[in-house]
């Protein structure tokens, strides 16, 4: 019994997701697939959308019965792929279990698909998620096939990973005039082109997003390296669409980022050099997932005997209008775009007294909660 209690309140706990650091851009959210054969009823996708809309519930996530599917996954253009991943629903008292594994094949025509790999472990990805992911060779391709085998696995999401090309920066030229003056030539030693030498050729750009995926402008940017006869240069700010962009900088050595901004604070990252062309690309996204004024909640509601209870009335309550859902097939619920804050959940049942949990998120980071009905 002690056993037992102490598994219900491990279960009523906020779980949070920490900064991230990749080296590629997430290629999937918004694209569309195609779903062969059909999913069951009741876990339909009607309008192709919940595999890509980056929402990790019960409710958003579609299954077959016995059936061996085929997911494909349009890009829309061709990119340089690196790795393909999966999420599926995890339940070990409900018997839902991810696929034993699951194919990947690209294609650049969308008939000719050649195999990369297979997902073949899962990893937690929250209380009741699971991600596969399969890393591959740097591999062009628009589409990405996923063949999941075995089982009944609850597909909840399908991501590709890849390198998408920098933007190209703008200069402003100055007007141009009939008599320019003449040059001034800078001793050997002085930088160039602000405080950066001309000589060294190399480029680093990437792009800033924070939890939502959303880009991050005016964010600041230093480059630095050390061992290198080059110092550094100014610091940029992220443009509109969150990249920041360095030219002519020193990619020989090991190079360091800081990234810093008011509400984010200061990410600082290092990355290893050695690289001899003149003209090297060196992609680094920046994932900050904490510190935004939004996050999204979801959660599960089970009885004692930890079965799901569906179609239970989900009152989310803080500072301003409460806002209602119901628990789907399976005990779980979802609500997004909660603002930071306190809040408490209570839920309903007929033949149930109300359960109620009460939390609190200050930074952001998305909330998992378990809510347990006691029966009348």
């Amino acid at each position: 019994m002690l056993k037992k209690l102490t598994m219900l309140l491990m279960m009523l706990f906020v779980c949070l997701f920490s900064v991230g650091i990749v080296n590629a851009d997430l290629l999937s959210p918004g694209k569309s697939y195609t779903l062969t054969p059909s999913p069951n009823t009741g876990y339909t996708d009607p309008t192709l959308s919940k595999l890509t809309n980056s929402n990790l519930a019960w409710g958003d996530s579609v299954r077959w019965s016995g059936i061996n599917p085929v997911i494909v996954l349009d890009l829309g253009a061709s990119y340089t792929l690196q790795s393909a991943s999966m999420y599926a629903m995890y339940s070990d008292g409900e018997g839902i279990f991810p696929p034993t594994s699951v194919e990947i094949q690209l294609s650049e025509d969308g008939i000719n698909f050649t195999s990369v790999g297979s997902i073949t472990s899962w990893t937690p990805f929250g209380s009741y998620t699971r991600k596969g992911t399969n890393s591959f060779a740097d591999t062009l391709a628009r589409y990405v096939r996923y063949s999941p085998i075995a089982g009944s696995p609850y597909i909840v999401e399908i991501e590709a990973e890849g390198l998408t090309p920098p933007p190209t920066p703008t200069t402003t030229l100055p007007p141009a005039s009939p008599t320019p003056p003449p040059a001034t030539p800078l001793p050997t030693a002085a930088p160039q082109n602000g405080s950066i030498t001309a000589s060294f050729g190399g480029v680093v750009y990437g792009r800033i997003l924070d939890k939502f995926r959303n880009a991050l402008p005016d964010i600041k940017v230093t480059y630095s390296t050390s061992g290198s006869e080059y110092l550094g240069s100014n610091p940029v700010f992220t443009d509109n669409d969150g990249y920041y962009y360095f030219e002519d900088v020193d990619t020989q050595y090991n190079y360091g980022l800081e990234m810093t901004a008011k509400r984010y604070g200061t990410i600082t990252i290092n990355k290893s050099g050695g690289v001899q062309d003149a003209v090297i690309r060196i992609p680094d996204e920046i994932i900050i997932r904490g510190l935004s004024d939004k996050f999204n909640l979801t959660g599960s509601v089970t009885d004692l005997y930890n079965a799901p209870v569906n179609h239970a009335r989900v009152r989310v309550k803080s500072a301003g209008e409460p806002k209602i859902t119901y628990t789907d097939s399976l005990g779980g619920f979802s609500m997004p775009d909660l603002f930071i804050g306190t809040y408490t959940v209570s839920v309903k049942h007929s033949g149930y007294f109300v359960g109620r949990v009460k939390f609190s998120n200050s930074d952001g980071l998305d909330s998992e909660i378990a809510v347990l009905l006691t029966e009348k």
